[in-house]
């Protein structure tokens, strides 16, 4: 993988290799693969807003804090106007909460001992990774000698809960693809809770996780490869064979009820 820094992020976008979150998608079905992201969502952007803050704080022309009239009114209208365009605008409670979250991380002993080791932010790659069959793409928040380090905006920042987060959005996956994509040895992930009381977490992810997302990631990009060479794009299902199969309660259920 070649290595690039001070990549826009929208150049980054457009670079036409796969990145982790598209490939992954393919964990849940090739038609998930194959639908396009959504837009970038009003949750998306506080959170770009976030990394930004304390990765890159001397970036804050991107962003405003609007004020408090209702939208469709003429004075607000007027003050819109004067913004740059594609502007951020966010809320004074979203303000609150970001400032909050910041103070979380810069007030946890241990995530300003990982944030005071990141020798480098915003770093990009492009290229083939070893075993896979496709070249990839990956942005890493931060990187320090061992470690590719990675901000996360959660709802719950136990490890019981990060944990469950880490299955939900095959965050072993992408360890996997990131610390061969910047040859780095390990995966750390700095943990923030979005609402009150603003935990912070750091948590640093296992071989056996990571030995897990390299599974999924070659599974995932085989799905790929038969859907580039046969054009079906399956559902939950093979759609190569006549198989109906069965279905009944979930192992939970069934002790519940008999239990």
């Amino acid at each position: 993988m070649e290595i690039f820094h001070d990549v826009p992020m929208q150049e980054y976008r457009d670079w036409e290799e796969l990145s982790q979150s598209q490939v992954k998608k393919a964990w849940q079905s090739i038609r998930h693969f194959t639908t396009p992201f959504g837009s970038e969502t009003q949750s998306m952007k506080i959170g770009s807003i976030f990394h930004q803050m304390i990765l890159e704080p001397h970036l804050d022309d991107y962003w405003i804090v609007g004020p408090a009239f209702k939208k469709n009114t003429k004075v607000y209208k007027e003050w819109l106007a004067d913004q740059k365009e594609g502007i951020t605008i966010i809320t004074e409670a979203e303000h609150y909460d970001l400032q909050a979250m910041k103070d979380s991380v810069m007030s946890s002993r241990k995530a300003r001992m990982i944030l005071d080791a990141i020798q480098d932010v915003e770093v990009s790659a492009r290229g083939a990774i070893e075993s896979l069959p496709f070249n990839m793409k990956a942005r890493a928040d931060g990187l320090t000698k061992p470690a590719v380090v990675d901000l996360k905006t959660t709802v719950n920042a136990s490890k019981e809960s990060f944990s469950k987060s880490i299955d939900m959005f095959r965050y072993d996956v992408q360890g996997s693809c990131y610390s061969r994509a910047f040859d780095k040895e390990r995966m750390v992930f700095i943990c923030v809770e979005n609402k009150a009381p603003f935990n912070c977490a750091v948590y640093e992810l296992d071989q056996d996780a990571m030995e897990t997302g390299a599974y999924i990631l070659d599974i995932c990009c085989r799905r790929i490869e038969q859907y580039l060479q046969d054009g079906i794009a399956s559902s939950y299902q093979n759609e190569l064979d006549n198989e109906i199969e069965t279905i009944g309660l979930p192992g939970w259920a069934k002790k519940k009820i008999y239990d």
